[in-house]
């Protein structure tokens, strides 16, 4: 399923996939699997990625009923 919320908060900052895989310490290839919902970031990233956007890294996690 594909992270709209998360390429809104990319592009209300106006970035590539590159800065933001740049800036948090993954590659891009990798990051635009994770944005577009056909990978789910470990934990670590998650919370790499939360970190920079300022959001809960939960959020990528969200419960299973």
């Amino acid at each position: 399923m594909e992270r709209t919320w998360l390429k809104e908060m990319r592009n209300k900052e106006n970035l590539s996939t590159y800065k933001v895989a740049k800036a948090i310490g993954m590659s891009q290839p990798y990051y635009s699997l994770i944005e577009n919902g056909a990978r789910r970031p470990s934990v670590k990233n998650a919370m790499a990625i939360a970190d920079f956007f300022g959001f809960s890294w939960t959020r990528f996690f969200p419960r299973e009923r």
